[in-house]
């Protein structure tokens, strides 16, 4: 219910009130919500209890040759893959992007891009069923490149989207973004 349900994200901020909760994403089954926040971290939930079902902050990659942590400052942007319910992205100051797969038992991230500079909403995802891909959407606080879209499977930026100054300003950098509901166009503010 509609009741149960803002309790429980109610119980999650209150528990969570040391670290600031920046980011919230809910999976599109209804099934768990993720936030993140001031410590780097990703803590998933279980929506009908509330309940803490992952911390996820960092760890090693599969060989256990590349060290991926968590995020080095505040997260921002969090948002689960619809193509794969328990994989997200988050984004946040300490220029990366992270993948996280909440199945992972030691929390790591799974892989870390390095580039965007995400300060506010400023992550969306649009899985690409062509080639199996995943679109991330990414706007970044800075004014060369503030918009992209990164392909995460390829770890690689495949388009920097036009993005320019608003009449009257010298300096517009963007906090938001979200693909547009017919999926081809990028909205950023």
């Amino acid at each position: 219910s509609t009741q149960s349900r803002s309790s429980a994200a109610s119980d999650v901020y209150k528990r969570q009130a040391d670290n600031g909760v920046f980011a919230l994403d809910v999976r599109s089954d209804g099934g768990t919500f993720a936030t993140a926040g001031r410590d780097g971290g990703v803590r998933v939930y279980d929506e009908r209890t509330g309940k803490l079902a992952v911390r996820l902050r960092g760890g090693t990659d599969a060989e256990e040759t590349d060290v991926f942590p968590g995020h080095g400052n505040r997260v921002f942007g969090l948002r689960y893959l619809d193509a794969c319910a328990d994989v997200l992205v988050s984004g946040g100051w300490d220029n990366t992007l992270r993948v996280w797969d909440a199945r992972v038992a030691d929390g790591r991230s799974v892989a870390s891009f390095t580039g965007p500079q995400v300060c506010g909403d400023a992550i969306d995802v649009a899985p690409d069923e062509t080639n199996g891909s995943a679109r991330v959407l990414v706007a970044s606080w800075r004014e060369r490149d503030a918009v992209q879209v990164w392909d995460v499977r390829g770890g690689r930026v495949t388009v920097d989207v036009p993005f320019g100054a608003v009449s009257g300003r010298k300096k517009c950098t963007p906090y938001a973004a979200r693909w547009a509901p017919e999926g081809g166009v990028a909205l950023s503010l």
